[in-house]
């Protein structure tokens, strides 16, 4: 039974579990691969007591209580470290928890995944423990002590028919390109020969995380793990030269571009379909270079001069399939390259977006007011485009969707945010009111707030969060003042604000992040900046979060900052010590007295390349 098809030239998948099936939204649930039923909770993590195996363990489902479960169709895949070499064939596949006919349960064992079928049982009502939808022992052959394999879900891509049905709705295991608003999951990883044998036992759910606000003011404290831990094998540091330095055992990418001080900023990209991972590197000129292998840099049409009407590049998003990108000027125009243009000579997204290139850049002063603790005439702050978030089509995936988004955020830097629809049709006006376009869902709902910083030249980086990017997202500033949006609900950026529930008042840890109030001087440029205004001339200038395995982020409660002299700061899972900012990575480059940093991206382990980040 196929709980899932897809029809060249939709844009959504035709559900076909059932003529009864419900096309509507369900309460999220998460399928979970423990690896430790003995134990309560959902263990991600295990050990196996000889490299050889066994390794047992279940698939689990959890949710609201009395969600009803039906068919299900799940393929487990075992993502191996480098040079490993491992065959699970013949190994044992057990029915949970739902029962059915013989006839109607089907399982498979492959060399590196494996596969079992429940087709059209009775329904079961999820409890407080969750359901067991099947066990697994798999006899592993050719992995060495401490090596470790990493266990995810594959999606529509590999297999259509992958998915559970929860209430009637067909719920499908996200591939690369979408993500199921009503199916999570979460991956595990086993390690061999280091100890105890696992042995399955039942389970109970798995807590998934809520939202937060900002760590405005450092304070000291300990940090709480998050349930599902951050998978980052390292990160890359993006100087202003190009180059791009590795931090820890990130994938190694080749051939950096070296030259001129005029580099901005970097992504994660991939440059074949089997997610081999790259960087993609943008010049102030909107130049944009996948800088392991240049021939998969998608295409473009534009580059910027001193005479473009819409400035100079300042930031870059690459899409989730990385057949694209969009360029935002600091002007505010939104460039388009790769398939995410709709042809030569339209790069730039027009209608309401267009309207910003003659309007940013703004300087402070006359009848824009400076803040009125920082009143140094001619400082050089204004108000200009400095951050770019792109909600992509969340269903569906290719050059189609890359030309029409969900919608677009542009932030200025007095922290000001435009949304626009895909076709760059305002969903707000400048009073927050309705705009040419309707009224989007979440971060591109017109009534969120955001924050705003009155008379000021400090805001410097806006980052959807992986987990739920249509959703959530943080805003940074320059002092390092960390601002989740939203700000007053549970949401998957909740962990940012610094408490373990909104409004609870109990912290997570009580080692803040830097917040630092001051101006610092760059010894290559005359006259002495530190001098003059504290936040035109403030440090901080990136946020990231990291990164965990499968395709959706769900649970990971970990980030990092950047400073212009190479700081990276970290909170949450990303922490080396709960008691200490500094990440997980020795080795990082420190620049100072030279603000020579651009931008740090963290990165997976090649084989769990993340392809839902999103900035």
């Amino acid at each position: 039974m196929s709980l899932y098809s897809r029809g060249k030239g939709f844009n959504w998948a035709v559900l076909a579990v059932a003529s009864l099936l419900v096309l509507g939204t369900a309460n999220a649930a998460t399928v979970s691969i423990d690896l430790d039923q003995g134990t309560a909770g959902i263990q991600g993590t295990g050990n196996i007591a000889t490299p050889n195996g066994p390794l047992t363990g279940a698939v689990v489902i959890t949710g609201n209580v009395g969600q009803l479960v039906a068919t299900f169709k799940v393929q487990v895949n075992l993502n191996l470290p480098a040079g490993v070499t491992v065959n699970i064939a013949g190994s044992s596949l057990t029915n949970g928890e739902i029962n059915n006919a013989p006839a109607n349960i089907s399982s498979s064992v492959s060399a590196t995944s494996f596969v079992f079928t429940n087709a059209n049982p009775s329904a079961v009502a999820i409890d407080a423990d969750g359901i067991v939808l099947f066990t697994f022992s798999i006899a592993l052959n050719g992995l060495s002590n401490g090596q470790a394999i990493l266990m995810s879900y594959l999606g529509s891509d590999v297999d259509e028919s992958l998915g559970v049905v929860v209430d009637q709705v067909a719920n499908l295991f996200p591939p690369g390109n979408f993500v199921d608003p009503n199916l999570d999951t979460a991956g595990a990883e086993a390690t061999g020969g280091t100890g105890p044998v696992i042995t399955p036992t039942p389970t109970t759910p798995v807590e998934i995380p809520t939202e937060t606000p900002t760590i405005e003011v450092p304070t000291p404290t300990e940090t709480t793990p998050a349930e599902q831990p951050c998978r980052d094998a390292g990160y890359y540091v993006l100087t202003s030269f190009g180059q791009h330095i590795s931090v820890g055992n990130p994938p190694a990418v080749s051939s950096p571009p070296a030259g001129t001080n005029n580099f901005g900023d970097m992504e994660i990209a991939k440059d074949d379909p089997d997610g081999d991972e790259d960087l993609a590197i943008m010049d102030n000129f909107g130049v944009v270079n996948f800088v392991g292998d240049s021939g998969s840099t998608p295409a473009q049409d534009f580059v910027f001069d001193q005479n473009s009407p819409c400035g100079f590049a300042v930031d870059v998003v690459v899409s989730r399939d990385s057949n694209a990108f969009w360029v935002l000027s600091d002007g505010g125009g939104i460039f388009r390259g790769g398939d995410a243009s709709p042809g030569a000579g339209l790069a730039q997204v027009g209608n309401d977006a267009d309207d910003l290139c003659n309007i940013l850049p703004v300087p402070f002063g006359g009848a824009i007011p400076r803040h009125p603790l920082i009143g140094v005439p001619g400082d050089g702050a204004n108000i200009r485009a400095v951050g770019l978030a792109v909600v992509e089509q969340v269903n569906t995936k290719g050059a189609t969707e890359n030309q029409n988004p969900a919608g677009f955020i542009v932030m200025d830097s007095q922290g000001g945010t435009y949304l626009y629809d895909g076709q760059g049709n305002s969903i707000r006006d400048a009073n927050g009111t309705a705009g040419s376009a309707a009224n989007g869902g979440g971060v591109l709902n017109r009534d969120l707030v955001y924050p705003f910083f009155p008379g000021l030249d400090i805001a410097r980086d806006i980052e959807l969060a992986p987990a739920s990017p249509a959703d959530a997202l943080v805003i940074f500033d320059g002092w390092g003042g960390i601002h989740p949006v939203p700000v007053d609900q549970e949401s998957a950026v909740r962990f940012l604000r610094n408490e373990t529930a909104v409004g609870s008042g109990v912290p997570i840890t009580t080692v803040g992040m830097p917040y630092l109030i001051t101006a610092f001087d760059d010894p290559t440029t005359v006259p002495d900046e530190s001098a003059s205004a504290l936040d035109v001339n403030s440090i901080f200038i990136d946020i990231e979060f990291c990164q965990t395995i499968g395709n959706n982020n769900a649970g990971a409660e970990g980030a990092y900052t950047l400073d212009k002299f190479g700081g990276v700061f970290a909170f949450g899972s990303t922490r080396a010590n709960p008691d200490n900012t500094a990440p997980q990575f020795n080795g990082s480059p420190y620049f100072f007295p030279f603000l020579y940093a651009e931008d740090m991206e963290p990165a997976q382990a090649e084989t769990v390349f993340n392809n839902n980040i999103a900035r």
